[in-house]
């Protein structure tokens, strides 16, 4: 995981090395220039909250260390991108940030390049699905244990499919 050391002079870079990512291909998976990154690199420019969060996703590293790096690098800050007046750009928080098992962002990447939808976009729906059907399952729960559904053990569904094909047949 990508750590940024004590005094570092180019943290974000630092970051971005630690990964095992060159400037070039970083900018790539970034979806950003090659000069912009190195623009927030050396400190010449504040970071989108975007970029920030893909950052911390791409380089494997903690969202606040990547948030420490932006910080450390010459006093920069990520600002939400919808802010194009720098005197009116909104210091954000992350509302969540999720740390993924490579195995899991490799899953994700691919089914968002299948589908192209952003993996942002698709994690959130999937995050979504995931909820609606815990809450189909706890409704499910509830009628079971009300009464009101019952549920039976597949050895006797088996068995009474099995008399209704030998009727039939």
């Amino acid at each position: 995981m990508g750590k940024v050391k004590a005094g570092a002079s180019r943290p974000l870079a630092e970051l971005r090395q630690s990964a095992g990512l060159s400037r070039n291909k970083a900018a790539v998976l970034l979806d950003i220039g090659l000069t912009t990154l190195g623009r927030y690199e050396s400190g010449e420019n504040d970071v989108p909250f975007g970029v920030g969060e893909r950052m911390a996703v791409i380089y494997n590293a903690a969202f606040e260390d990547v948030r420490l790096a932006i910080q450390n690098t010459k006093g920069l800050e990520m600002y939400n991108s919808g802010d194009t007046s720098t005197s009116k750009r909104k210091r954000l928080a992350p509302q969540m940030v999720v740390r993924l098992s490579p195995e899991l962002g490799k899953r994700i990447r691919d089914w968002s390049n299948d589908t192209k939808m952003p993996p942002e976009q698709l994690a959130i729906e999937l995050l979504e699905e995931y909820f609606d059907d815990c809450d189909d399952a706890d409704r499910l729960e509830a009628l079971i244990q009300s009464g009101e559904m019952k549920t039976y053990p597949a050895e006797e569904v088996h068995k009474e499919l099995a008399s209704l094909a030998a009727v039939e047949g």
